[in-house]
């Protein structure tokens, strides 16, 4: 069994914590981002339940640094998961110690990153609109279409089986519209080779736009994607 790397308060000692640490943050001025970081940092380190710390402080980091819920918002902690996979612990760690600077210095590379990364973000995805909007060019579009269309910005691939459970519509309506997609170049149809021989549909302006973001969020420090 491995070494537990951190221990948490015990169980009894969570909910006067938790009291502790909405008392030190509560009215606080969050677009401070060193006292974001430092708010999730407490919070992780309460660990108050038992199961989904590590969720619940990410979500908890991503409301105070996008109050404003933007589309491009990218989450410093893909940092860890795509770039530095070492450092993450050493640097929530180190919180407790107030002479080090390890912990602040790893979020500024973080946000520093996902800055960036923001920037690519919204490149490639106006990128990916422009490309479907050449396609569609003055075509006239139904509602039907319409929705279709931005359903695509969630699930660019897809089957009539799947996109029929997400808009519970008339089937008839739904191939329709994805025939007059696929004749606009905004879709392209591949049979499945599964059993039910179903066809697969997507849109591969939208999908190689996600594809290269996600070049660009696990790309390797030593040999960075270029988007």
């Amino acid at each position: 069994r491995e070494k537990a790397v951190y221990i948490p308060p015990k169980a009894d000692e969570a909910k006067a914590l938790i009291n502790e640490w909405v008392q030190d943050f509560n009215g606080t001025d969050f677009s401070n981002v060193k006292t974001a970081i430092e708010s999730y940092a407490k919070f992780l380190l309460i660990h108050p339940f038992e199961d989904g710390n590590g969720r619940v402080s990410r979500l908890l980091l991503e409301k105070l640094l996008n109050p404003d819920n933007s589309p491009y918002f990218v989450h410093p902690s893909l940092y860890r998961m795509g770039i530095d996979t070492k450092q993450y612990s050493q640097a929530v760690m180190s919180y407790q110690d107030t002479s080090s600077s390890v912990h602040y210095l790893y979020w500024q590379r973080a946000l520093t990153w996902a800055s960036e990364l923001e920037n690519k973000a919204y490149e490639v995805l106006s990128g990916a609109r422009q490309s479907v909007n050449h396609a569609l060019g003055l075509s006239q579009l139904k509602a039907i279409d319409k929705a279709i269309l931005e359903h695509l910005w969630e699930q660019p691939l897809f089957t009539l089986s799947t996109l029929s459970m997400a808009f519970h519509g008339d089937v008839f309506e739904l191939l329709a519209s994805l025939d007059k997609l696929t004749r606009l170049n905004i879709l392209k149809s591949y049979q499945s080779k599964n059993a039910s021989k179903e066809n697969v549909f997507v849109c591969e302006h939208i999908f190689e736009a996600f594809k290269k973001l996600d070049d660009a969020v696990f790309a390797n420090k030593e040999t960075p994607t270029k988007v």
